[in-house]
């Protein structure tokens, strides 16, 4: 897989799909481990644009959309589990309700 790190749009993909974190989460609480999950999809999401050369705005737009859509699955999965955290296990949840085909994290 690519560095998204070797190409600007990679890095702005990640930027937007972290961006979309901050704007629908603010100061929502996360266990350490599954913040890291939740980055390491958005380095395969990002890798993958790079890889695929789907880093025109049309696919940004996409990805970002998606990044919310998976943001909406991960907050469900956390009510399911009756938190007011995300931990390991509500990442895990949401990339399995929505994985395979969920582009570009899996």
């Amino acid at each position: 897989m690519s560095d998204f790190y070797d190409d600007p749009r990679g890095v702005e993909a990640r930027r937007r799909m972290l961006s979309a974190v901050a704007n629908l989460f603010g100061h929502d609480q996360f266990t350490g481990a599954s913040f890291l999950e939740l980055l390491s999809l958005f380095e395969v999401g990002a890798g993958s644009m790079v890889e695929q050369g789907r880093l025109g705005e049309d696919d940004l737009d996409e990805a970002e959309r998606n990044t919310r859509a998976f943001l909406e699955t991960l907050t469900q999965a956390r009510d399911g589990f009756g938190l007011d955290y995300f931990t390991e296990q509500t990442v895990y949840e949401s990339r399995l309700r929505l994985c395979p085909g969920f582009w570009p994290f899996c």
